[in-house]
């Protein structure tokens, strides 16, 4: 037995029709605007857990990052991120960049997954320009902080004042 298709006067049949309706409205549906960054962390990032939901480790997150007195460049309570702008870890003070001694100044990045049973993963970065080559993305011109950095203690020292704020 034959299947019939019916179509439309335009040529167009029933399943075309169909698969065009729910692909716009999906895509309707769907909120592509966020403050992620379209990259994930560093492999070697640090990784913790945290008693509380993504919501509230991010508000006490940015309460320990103002605390400190590094600006934050991105934050989103909603997507689970935030990331500082550059950080003299010598100097301790906010600061764009050091040509002559690139590793001072480092930037952090934290994003926050929730986990079963209220529980948050959070991974952190420090990370510093190794070249400032201008032709290329930021992102390839980073690397991360090495343990026993000045910006790896302080990352080290922000995980832990969250974890005591928010629950560890």
């Amino acid at each position: 037995m034959k299947r019939q298709t019916i179509t439309h006067q335009y040529g167009v049949s029933n399943a075309a029709t169909l698969a065009f309706v729910v692909a716009v409205l999906g895509a309707a549906g769907c909120d592509p605007a966020t403050d992620r960054p379209p990259y994930s962390p560093f492999t070697g990032s640090t990784i913790d857990t945290i008693q509380a939901t993504p919501d509230v480790v991010m508000e006490r997150l940015a309460d320990v990052i103002d605390s400190i007195g590094i600006l934050k460049r991105s934050q989103s309570v909603r997507d689970g991120y935030l990331g500082t702008r550059g950080y003299d870890v010598q100097g301790a003070r906010p600061r764009d960049r050091d040509i002559y001694n690139p590793e001072r100044v480092v930037v952090f990045r934290f994003w926050a997954d929730p986990m079963s049973r209220g529980r948050t993963r959070v991974t952190g970065e420090a990370t510093y320009l190794k070249t400032h080559d201008p032709s290329l993305p930021t992102r390839l011109a980073e690397t991360l902080v090495t343990p026993g950095h000045p910006g790896h203690a302080q990352l080290r020292a922000i995980l832990d004042a969250l974890k005591s704020q928010a629950g560890g």
